[in-house]
């Protein structure tokens, strides 16, 4: 999925690009403008400001990298008034690009950061989009899991209000009838693979202390040569491993990390884990480096961790990871762009037949655990993606519910999903399989599932700050990927049925770029109840198909039907295991 997503992030980038060159015009009469952005620098903010006749618009900030800054749906009312935008401290110099709008009603304003000294800007510049209907997001609907397998499988659940219907979303670079071309939606930053076994590109050999803490370097020069000699590409450096060590840290040039280009990435590998670094995770940092930055990975004795997590992690790798400038640890959190780790961990026997339970929990300064939603174990080692640095260990869950026997078809990714807190039982031993899914509940589970983040302000008018789905739902509508009713409600505690689960699963993943191929209501023609599709549905469901999420019961799509708890998890593990492949 990581490979998709970076193909369509260039695409989305290269369109933006096209539309800036001199002799690409596009159709008149857009009705969403931007005002020019001045220069700024690193560390403040910019306000995108203009006006509309739309009701609201998505706006996109892409870094000059063509990754992904911001991403905000905005009110006619606030687009006025203007949006603070704020740019990190180790944001990268350059040309960012702004777009504004639904649909093909889009404008696009490029405003440039730059170094205080570097001289004055350029003059911004503004390339409306054609005018065309702009596309209406989708209504609040949830998506729904498939009926995943057996006959036993429950129907999923029940129809959501017709008001509520969504409109689906453009498709990868689609054209109009005009001809005009579309702008995709640029997908989330993805983190880039980890690939452990590699050979390296360029190999360092540090020197020990007698702490057993391994200092090493890499000159810029030699990162420059090999990144080049790569292309678009991830390159490997390998610290030599030295007996005894139980800390390696390697210092990186800060000006090549900020110069890196989409799909290129640096695979720091040791013994102990290895992390791929990008140039957008510096933006998480607390304090904007210069000159060097080092990269720590730590081995942790886990009885040193409080009693929960010293017992599950016994005879486990654990590991602390920080960054560092001039010998001093820089606080790394809440990144834009995720790091990818992988851990070593040749598992026993008795844990290879069921590896679907071997996680990794995040333990924060305070000794509470967390289990990592992306974590996953393969090929004898255990990679998981973060935005923050923290200590990490390797764990095989218990985790297990006494009602789900009777559904084998479900019972193990119900168990690998718990073991990740995606999803929770209905009691400490129960998951009542049988029962159906309300649509808060299916929401919140597809945003854990993604790992969805977005800071938003606003939230539906019958979501209280005290549900436990508050801030996944808060991120879903920020999102885009549901929007609600008349009168801003989401009715979170009716049930769903399957073609809304549908539709709202689609959404996200488009929004993450893990949409490649775009089905039709064609697609459908073998199930014998397609025509019972509402038709804000039909491509949705049909995309879901063509992709191998969803079966129907092997003729029927049942698409008013409730979804149960057990078809639920079977479509989340399915997405879960699509998106972390």
């Amino acid at each position: 999925m990581t490979h998709m997503q970076f193909k369509l992030r260039a695409i989305s980038a290269l369109l933006v690009l096209m539309m800036l060159l001199p002799g690409f015009v596009l159709a008149e009469g857009a009705s969403t403008r931007l005002d020019p952005i001045p220069v700024t620098v690193p560390g403040e903010n910019v306000v995108i400001r203009g006006s509309t006749e739309l009701p609201e618009v998505l706006v996109r900030i892409l870094r000059p990298n063509g990754t992904l800054l911001e991403l905000d749906l905005l009110s006619k009312e606030t687009l006025a008034s203007g949006k603070t935008v704020s740019i990190p401290a180790a944001a990268l110099e350059g040309t960012y690009q702004v777009s504004a709008g639904m649909g093909q009603d889009v404008v696009i304003v490029s405003f440039q950061v730059e170094a205080e000294d570097n001289g004055p800007a350029p003059t911004p510049t503004v390339s409306p989009s054609p005018s065309t209907s702009p596309s209406t997001s989708p209504s609040a609907s949830p998506s729904t899991s498939p009926s995943t397998s057996p006959s036993t499988s429950p129907s999923t659940s029940p129809s959501t209000p017709p008001s509520e219907s969504p409109s689906e979303s453009p498709s990868e670079g689609t054209s109009d009838d005009s001809g005009s071309t579309a702008i995709p939606s640029p997908s989330l930053s993805p983190s880039p693979t980890v690939k452990p076994s590699e050979p390296a590109d360029v190999a360092v050999r540090g020197a020990m202390n007698a702490a057993g803490a391994v200092t090493a370097s890499v000159a810029e020069q030699t990162l420059k040569e090999a990144l080049q000699k790569a292309g678009c590409r991830q390159i490997a450096v390998q610290v030599d491993a030295i007996s005894g060590a139980k800390e390696y840290e390697l210092s990186l040039p800060t000006a090549v990390l900020q110069s890196l280009t989409t799909g290129q990435s640096l695979l720091i590998k040791t013994e102990l884990a290895s992390v791929a670094v990008t140039t957008g995770m510096l933006e998480g940092l607390e304090t904007a480096p210069t000159g060097n930055i080092a990269l720590a990975i730590g081995k942790v004795d886990p009885s040193s961790l409080p009693a929960e997590a010293a017992q599950a992690a016994a005879g486990k790798p654990v590991i602390e990871l920080s960054f560092r400038v001039n010998g001093q640890s820089v606080k790394w959190s809440g990144s834009p762009v995720p790091a990818s780790i992988t851990i070593p961990y040749p598992a026993p026997p008795s844990e290879l037949a069921e590896s679907h339970r071997i996680v990794v929990w995040y333990i924060a300064d305070n000794g509470q655990t967390t289990p990592v939603p992306s974590s996953r174990y393969d090929s004898g080692a255990v990679t998981f993606e973060t935005n923050h640095f923290s200590h990490y260990a390797v764990v095989y869950s218990p985790v297990s519910f006494s009602d789900t026997r009777d559904y084998p078809w479900a019972e193990k990714q119900i168990e690998a999903l718990a073991a990740r807190g995606i999803i929770e039982g209905t009691s400490q031993d129960s998951y009542t399989p049988a029962a159906n899914i309300k649509r808060a509940d299916y929401l919140h589970l597809l945003v854990k599932t993604l790992g969805l983040t977005a800071e938003f302000s606003g939230n539906f008018e019958d979501v209280s700050t005290t549900d436990y789905y508050y801030t996944t739902l808060g991120i879903a509508k920020k999102m885009g990927i549901a929007e609600g009713s008349e009168g801003n409600r989401f009715n979170p505690e009716a049930q769903i049925s399957r073609q809304d689960m549908f539709t709202l699963t689609y959404r996200a993943l488009f929004l993450t770029g893990a949409m490649e191929e775009k089905g039709t209501a064609a697609d459908l023609h073998g199930f014998a109840d397609a025509a019972s599709v509402a038709d804000y549905a039909a491509d949705s469901i049909a995309t879901l198909y063509k992709s191998k999420l969803l079966e129907g019961d092997g003729s029927r799509i049942l698409p008013l039907s409730p979804a149960t708890r057990a078809e639920t998890a079977v479509l989340m593990h399915r997405i879960y295991q699509a998106h972390t492949d």
